[in-house]
């Protein structure tokens, strides 16, 4: 999968964002890493696809 063509939905991107501004991440590549995993994660079970 190319990355760049990665296109987020309206409503993930709302939550992400939601998120980032709830979370007590020690840096912003945590946050990243976080954001990922959870992108994957729904991606997966098709909640995103």
């Amino acid at each position: 999968m190319n990355w760049a063509t990665v296109r987020i939905p309206q409503n993930l991107f709302d939550e992400v964002n939601k998120k980032l501004s709830d979370l007590n991440a020690t840096s912003v590549s945590e946050i990243t890493r976080r954001v990922l995993v959870e992108y994957l994660e729904k991606a997966a079970s098709k909640e995103v696809l």
